[in-house]
């Protein structure tokens, strides 16, 4: 039986500190994210891990490295947010939802987890992406405000 691994490259913190260095971001990228089911940058995240690579040039540095499947979050354009899952290094599957400019932590964490718990019921790595973002996308539109942060509503 082969366990789903979803990774979630995180590499600052909400107030701006960085959790890694480029030695390990080395590491990382080229050692232990070829072993993930799948890696799910935001796009900002990926030209981190791809030395600022356009998108298209990014998931074949990626691919050739040994991710196989990538699932760039939070593309923004005009009212539209857009995440794109690609497979053996060709785009497979676009995912958009309406853009509410709202500032919530945690988005790619609830995603990832989301995926994780879709793959871990057996649902494709497409079926996982799509569903858990119709879920988050569900999550951010009845989002709630506290102490003058958004956060995701997990009981509507």
């Amino acid at each position: 039986m082969k366990i789903p691994v979803v990774i979630d490259p995180i590499f600052f913190a909400g107030g701006g500190g960085k959790f890694t260095n480029k030695k390990d971001l080395s590491f990382l990228r080229d050692s232990f994210y070829p072993h993930s089911s799948i890696l799910t940058p935001n796009i900002e995240e990926l030209k981190i891990l791809s030395k600022n690579k356009s998108e298209e040039d990014s998931i074949k540095f990626l691919f050739d490295k040994g991710i196989k499947n990538i699932y760039v979050t939070g593309k923004i354009n005009k009212n539209k947010i857009t995440n794109s899952l690609y497979s053996n290094g060709f785009l497979i599957k676009e995912t958009s939802s309406k853009y509410l400019k709202k500032n919530i932590h945690g988005t790619g964490c609830a995603l990832s987890t989301a995926i994780l718990c879709n793959l871990v019921n057996k649902k494709s790595i497409k079926d996982s992406c799509s569903l858990s973002h119709k879920f988050l996308s569900h999550l951010v539109k009845n989002s709630i405000k506290t102490n003058g942060q958004d956060i995701l509503n997990f009981k509507k």
